[in-house]
């Protein structure tokens, strides 16, 4: 093949690598509606979903989608949050998150954490004890198992800023989500909260937080109380 004008042969650089497959129905369905929704499953996605130890930094905003995310992209999302052990930065502007998206992004961590602190688990605390007094290497196996399930363990930015309409039940889902996991910035400007119990409740798992933002929402009576 060559360019006309000059007679210059063409390569096709895309390399098989590049060549992004849907691996599943769902993801099909959820990515496969259009052009930027393909190209948001093809470079970030799909790494997500891979658990790529590159890949750090989920962001998305309308420009990036042509819109609004739907509610079958936070879905998948969500479980490939949930599986993920890597991501350090959450961004997520401007793309139309309502408390029922936030439900789709997060809800599986939100089970995670209390499945680890049901009975069904020995607390943390209570297993490093007998591991530093006793040495017992299966009790080590389940301190793995433990920490493995253990969600955010790297998170540190959180931006969901210009959502309008996650309101207080998208935010108790998020405090309740991002709960022990080391964020330092925590961005929620516009995002129609009107009510921070939780965020105030929660405050003491988020023990490395340093920079919350809060502008444009309606906390003029949360703020006098």
């Amino acid at each position: 093949m060559t360019n006309n004008e000059n007679n210059i042969p063409l390569v096709d650089l895309t390399t098989t690598s590049q060549k992004i497959r849907f691996d599943s129905e769902e993801d099909q369905a959820a990515f496969g509606i259009n052009r930027s929704c393909r190209d948001l499953y093809k470079k970030q996605v799909y790494k997500l979903k891979q658990n790529d130890a590159n890949f750090c930094m989920l962001s998305v905003n309308r420009y990036s989608v042509s819109g609004n995310l739907s509610e079958d992209i936070c879905d998948r999302i969500g479980l490939y949050l949930w599986r993920n052990s890597h991501i350090k930065n959450i961004t997520l502007t401007a793309c139309g998150l309502s408390d029922e998206m936030m439900e789709k992004l997060f809800s599986r961590i939100v089970d995670q954490h209390e499945q680890n602190e049901s009975n069904d688990y020995i607390k943390k605390h209570d297993i490093l004890e007998k591991i530093l007094n006793v040495g017992d290497a299966s009790l080590m196996g389940r301190v793995m198992g433990y920490l493995a399930l253990t969600p955010f363990t790297k998170l540190v930015h959180v931006n969901l800023s210009y959502n309008s309409f996650i309101g207080t039940n998208g935010l108790d889902v998020l405090v309740k989500a991002i709960a022990g996991a080391p964020v330092r910035e925590l961005h929620l400007n516009n995002c129609g909260l009107d009510d921070l119990s939780s965020l105030i409740m929660g405050a003491r798992e988020l023990k490395e937080l340093k920079n919350l933002q809060l502008g444009y929402n309606n906390l003029g009576s949360t703020v006098a109380n």
